[in-house]
């Protein structure tokens, strides 16, 4: 932990005469004296093996056009075109010298790599494809034959619980390109629909409910039978918004998130693979970053950051915005031509081009080099209070940009676009304080790289010291072998059923539609509002279809909830507004047909369908006049 905290957020500039760092509360230990006899004893040691090993070394190497005119790496110096950065000239790439002290204590041993077709040309791209080729996936590797056969054992298990034509979909880390080996395995489980078409006689929220139950028995059967088939019961959270079931196997190789039914995931998941697929510098650049953020504490939204989707989002806005990586959202509207009626308010963007084998990023730029331009940028040029990270678009996006979803929330910085649900902001659960400790480890990462710094010693600690001659030779060959390791998404048609309306769509058309019956319920028994009448006015949750064991409903959002607590956690995170009860409507306002001094009261008998909301000690809640403390 010290050693992490020094090396992102700053350490003390005072070294010991051992080279470690000294910090703040280290008392320096007793030096022993030196005699200036023993100092010239050792003098003399240091001088005659200085003769002996200075003919040994190789003479230095000066490329042909190098515009600095010293030492090279085998191909052109990857900063030297001094690129444009917001205004500013990039620094060069600093020299890395012979001992160079880590900000973390550590020296650097070497100096410019032997060998390398290309981005092997300084140390620091050895040490990231060191890490890449000990966290990614290789083939036929322990964790990567447990995985495979992990997702052969659920699929057989939906089929039997399911359907014999049921299938299980991978998505997540273990599918995107740019997770690490050791990532847990999820699953989507898929089942061909049974019904042909809407049901104009079944009510939406009954289909809906029908719907929950299916998926909650289908996951109970799976989660007590896993044990027939060698697996381990994990955790159970058929209650869950998503309904999860965690399995693991006997020998804890691997550990699988297993869910159904839930589509969404599948398109980001194909669209960070299609990007890693077209530039295999990407899932380096991944898996160093995501795992500094992880160990430091900044990549979890649980604690109120942004989570590791977000941290691949931004750095392919970075490739996009400063190497033209291109948006694979418009190289898909390009190809069609130009984009349909009402395109840009629709709330889901799941056409984007896949098997683009095109990459704009230059190819002398090796992985070190693109580091420490991610942290130049968000440090220096990127505008945390009036800029978004939109992937989609691929371009410097502000918050006035007309192409973004107008329900997009734009009231804090680092504001991050979901390529796939394009009003969804991946800062819903970062503050303020949150975001201003993010920037201090941006910012104090830039200034360890600009320094010489290398990786901290922490993330290379189990990692072997040398990286193969094939590696040095052709790197991108091997990355793109580690990115064919990762399990594959199908690219497949799926027909999946509205669980509002009940009729069969295709699974990208599925989600749009869902999002238009869900907002108007007692419209979903004849055919769907258009997408713009839809976006035009938002009508809130009616609270006659609220349910009796959730009574409480965001009003923004329409997402219901079993306790207030829940629903105030919601809207903090969320920061949505609007409360809408099972009885009374919003809080606060009396029923529909009740006089305006008239106040909803609690009674002891219960109606069924009615709550009861009552007053705590802390304070009470307008409509009750109880003074007793029930839940609903």
């Amino acid at each position: 932990g010290r050693r992490t905290h020094v090396w992102f957020m700053g350490g003390p500039p005072a070294l010991m005469a051992d080279g470690t760092a000294m910090h703040a509360g280290w008392r320096r230990p007793p030096t022993k004296r030196w005699t200036a006899d023993t100092c010239m004893r050792i003098f003399g040691l240091c001088f005659a093996a200085s003769l002996l090993v200075l003919p040994l070394l190789p003479a230095p190497l000066v490329a042909p056009g190098c515009p600095s005119g010293g030492p090279a790496c085998a191909a052109p110096c990857a900063l030297a075109g001094r690129q444009h950065w917001g205004g500013r000239a990039a620094p060069r790439a600093p020299a890395r010298r012979r001992g160079a002290v880590f900000g973390c204590g550590r020296t650097l041993r070497g100096g410019r790599a032997a060998g390398g077709k290309r981005w092997c040309g300084e140390d620091l791209d050895i040490e990231m494809l060191r890490f890449a080729r000990a966290v990614l996936p290789q083939p036929s590797t322990e964790a990567w034959l447990a995985k495979r056969k992990m997702f052969q054992v659920v699929e057989n298990m939906a089929k039997k619980v399911l359907a014999p034509s049921a299938i299980a979909l991978p998505f997540g880390s273990s599918a995107n390109g740019c997770g690490e080996a050791s990532a847990d395995l999820d699953l989507v489980l898929y089942a061909p629909p049974r019904s042909n078409g809407a049901d104009p006689e079944g009510c939406a929220n009954e289909r809906r409910k029908r719907r929950q139950k299916e998926t909650m028995r289908m996951l109970w059967k799976m989660f007590f039978g896993c044990g027939k088939h060698g697996l381990v019961q994990d955790e159970n959270r058929v209650f869950a918004r998503v309904p999860i079931v965690s399995f693991r196997d006997r020998d804890g190789l691997c550990s699988c998130d297993v869910s159904y039914k839930n589509y969404l995931p599948l398109f980001n998941t194909r669209l960070i693979r299609a990007y890693s697929e077209m530039e295999p510098r990407l899932p380096v650049l991944a898996v160093v970053i995501k795992r500094m953020a992880k160990i430091v504490g900044i990549a979890s939204t649980i604690h109120g950051y942004i989570s590791s989707y977000a941290w691949t989002l931004m750095i392919i806005y970075y490739l996009q915005v400063i190497h033209g990586l291109p948006s694979l959202h418009e190289v898909e509207l390009s190809l069609k031509g130009l984009p349909e009626e009402g395109l840009e308010r629709r709330e889901f963007a799941t056409d984007f081009a896949e098997g683009v084998g095109l990459s704009k990023v230059p190819e002398e730029l090796g992985p070190g080099a693109l580091l420490r331009g991610f942290f130049v940028f968000y440090a220096n040029t990127f505008r945390w209070t009036s800029e978004v990270v939109s992937v989609r678009l691929g371009r410097r996006t502000w918050h006035s940009d007309p192409e973004l979803h107008e329900n997009l929330n734009r009231e804090l910085g680092l504001c991050i676009e979901d390529p796939i649900q394009r009003s969804r902001n991946l800062n819903f659960a970062l503050s303020a304080d949150r975001l201003q400790q993010i920037r201090e480890v941006i910012e104090q990462a830039d200034k360890n790289l600009a320094s010489g710094a290398g990786l901290p010693e922490f993330m290379l600690e189990g990692v072997s010291p040398e990286l193969p001659s094939s590696w040095l030779q052709d790197p991108e060959e091997k990355l793109r072998g580690s990115i064919g390791c990762f399990l594959k998404v199908p690219a497949r048609t799926l027909s999946c059923e509205c669980q509002y309306c009940g009729q069969v769509f295709e699974h990208r058309q599925l989600l749009e539609h869902e999002a238009i019956c869900k907002t108007h319920m007692p419209l979903a028994r004849g055919p769907p509002p258009s997408s713009s009448a839809r976006i035009a006015s938002r009508t809130p949750c009616p609270p006659e279809l609220l349910e009796p064991d959730k009574p409480f409903a965001c009003a923004q959002c329409n997402k219901t909830f079993s306790q207030l607590y829940d629903l105030q956690q919601h809207q903090a995170a969320t920061r949505h507004a609007g409360t809408v009860t099972l009885r009374s409507g919003p809080l606060g306002v009396p029923p529909a047909g009740a006089p305006s001094n008239a106040r909803s009261t609690c009674s002891s008998t219960r109606k069924p369908g009615a709550t009861r909301v009552c007053s705590r000690s802390s304070g009470s809640l307008p409509g009750c006049t109880s003074s007793r403390a029930t839940r609903p």
